[in-house]
């Protein structure tokens, strides 16, 4: 099949265009034609890619030590080498089909409470600020694409899917949620105290300055879309709103940043980065993703959330400050499918 689809793509599509990453199904076997089947070129040139389990969750979770964190993003290594990788997304999905048989009003929707794409949204998004909206949306998309939506699972029935869910998540992480309101506290004591943008060092010794400010904006009514607001510039007052929403995800996100830069900044070999996406060639694997376990070490060490409240000088406030847990940075080291 490789073969065909190598040398006549277009006559063969439809082998291929309907594979998760069609484009990216069709360079990786036109390489393996020419490189393995027709040895037509000496060396793989097109780079494979890994991606971390719930990088946000990852993180949060080392930060904190949390071992059930760390143990279901595969910060932990399992006793079993040939175990497949853990699954942060399926367990979520494990507890909320409990929560959803307890109640006989919602028994019925454990039954499309299975597939990973209803899983992942909620709590991937969650860590990274969505809103309960973003969260009901993603839901319908996913049903909508597993065929159950409208006319099996309703509107009305999404709302209920979008509580259990999120209620699962907190359940089954509840110190990652517990960090993600901690940082909201200390955001709103900022503003509290006069702050109007807040700054933070990672790390790797980068300065964030988060800054939002309210936009200046007209309405204009279109003949495809109805009555718009439009956005015609930013003017110089501070949005508190959004700058308490987006707090926690940009720390997270600065962190995602840190990590790839800590780890790679001296790399000199073929590389694409796309959030917390890695791709390289295949002999470089096993080097960039030892460098990346290193580096997760290396910028969660000590209490990075401690000394994000030290940078932003809110220590003195009395906000009370998280306790870590018993889970153990050094086993990161060993953590062959923290990237899978």
């Amino acid at each position: 099949m490789i073969a065909a689809i190598a040398s006549d793509p277009i006559r063969h599509s439809s082998q291929w265009e309907n594979a998760d990453e069609p484009w990216q199904f069709l360079q990786l076997a036109m390489e393996w034609n020419a490189v393995v089947l027709q040895q037509t070129k000496p060396l793989w040139q097109v780079p494979v890619s890994v991606d971390s389990t719930a990088s946000g969750l990852q993180l949060l979770s080392a930060m904190r030590r949390d071992p059930v964190g760390m143990k279901w993003t595969n910060l932990i290594p399992s006793e079993d080498p040939d175990q497949p990788p853990r699954d942060a997304y399926v367990e979520v999905l494990r507890v909320a089909r409990e929560i959803a048989e307890a109640d006989p009003k919602t028994a019925w929707l454990a039954e499309h409470l299975k597939d990973r794409s209803l899983g992942k949204p909620v709590l991937m998004i969650a860590i990274y600020g969505g809103s309960y909206r973003t969260n009901r949306g993603d839901i319908v998309d996913a049903l909508r694409r597993l065929g159950s939506y409208p006319d099996t699972v309703s509107w009305e029935d999404t709302k209920a899917m979008t509580d259990i869910l999120q209620k699962a998540s907190k359940q089954v992480f509840p110190a990652a949620f517990e960090t993600l309101d901690w940082l909201k506290k200390l955001c709103t004591l900022a503003i509290d105290n006069g702050a109007t943008s807040l700054s933070w060092e990672t790390p790797c010794g980068d300065l964030i300055h988060q800054a939002e400010f309210e936009v200046d904006s007209i309405e204009v009514d279109t003949y495809g879309h109805g009555r718009m607001r439009i956005a015609v510039g930013s003017v110089n007052k501070p949005n508190e709103k959004r700058l308490k929403s987006g707090f926690a995800p940009n720390f997270v996100h600065s962190y995602d940043a840190c990590l790839l830069k800590t780890a790679l900044q001296d790399w000199t070999k073929p590389l694409v980065t796309i959030h917390d996406c890695i791709a390289v060639l295949p002999n470089d694997m096993d080097d960039a993703q030892e460098r990346i376990r290193r580096a997760m070490i290396h910028i969660c060490q000590g209490d990075p959330l401690a000394n994000l409240a030290d940078d932003m000088k809110l220590t003195q406030y009395g906000l009370i400050r998280l306790e870590t847990g018993e889970g153990k940075l050094i086993g990161i080291k060993s953590a062959k499918k923290m990237f899978n």
